[in-house]
């Protein structure tokens, strides 16, 4: 679950197979407390503002099979790859790219994990964040 505020007032948001559920928390009142519950289905627009995303940041000494071998894991647990870039920089292999998640068969922590032995394994490092953290993380 995804709270969209840091009050009850707001409500909160979770995403179950193919639909997106709104719960609403109405404010209470002496004689009762209201809840609303929404239902979109993923078919819509509100499955594009609510997709799950994230960044994937590899970096590490530039070797034959970087970017097979990570995208590898990735297409393994169908995440699909949404935008890529890579570079070498001297004799060093950097890559990021931005996935979506919403397709994916295991968990996010699965994943970040199968990552993270990829990346021990052909000796690079390979970071995974949702993209709202990755974003407020990289404001100024």
């Amino acid at each position: 679950m995804v709270k969209l505020s840091g009050t009850r007032d707001r409500g909160f948001i979770k995403r179950a197979a193919n639909a997106i559920f709104f719960v609403a928390l109405f404010p209470s009142s002496p004689e009762t407390d209201k809840i609303g519950l929404f239902l979109f289905t993923t078919t819509n627009k509100i499955r594009e503002e609510f997709s799950m995303k994230a960044f994937v940041t590899v970096v590490g000494k530039d070797r034959v099979g970087i970017i097979y071998g990570i995208t590898g894991v990735l297409a393994k647990s169908n995440v699909n790859i949404e935008d890529i870039s890579q570079t070498i920089l001297q004799d060093y292999f950097s890559m990021v790219m931005l996935v979506n998640l919403d397709n994916m068969t295991v968990s996010f922590d699965e994943i970040k994990k199968q990552l993270d032995e990829k990346g021990s394994e052909i000796g690079v490092t390979v970071r995974m964040q949702h993209e709202d953290i990755f974003t407020a993380m990289h404001k100024i």
